[in-house]
């Protein structure tokens, strides 16, 4: 599988995720995908939920260890 799509992540939630693990901050992945914060902070909250997790290094090291294990 793709990145995150062993969780059900959306298209748009695996793009932020990448956007993460290459340490954009927040503000950052709003302006480059042209969305609010608010909406990536939601967007967040929503992937942290489906890897169950609580941090945004919690939620790249999980995706980046399953495209290990994947390939």
């Amino acid at each position: 599988p793709k990145d995150g799509e062993y969780w059900g992540l959306s298209k748009r939630e695996i793009e932020i995720m990448n956007w993460v693990r290459i340490a954009k901050t927040n503000l950052e992945i709003a302006a480059i995908l042209r969305i609010s914060i608010f909406t990536v902070k939601n967007h967040l909250q929503d992937i942290f939920k489906a890897l169950n997790v609580a941090t945004r290094m919690q939620a790249a090291i999980k995706i980046t260890e399953s495209r290990k294990r994947d390939s």
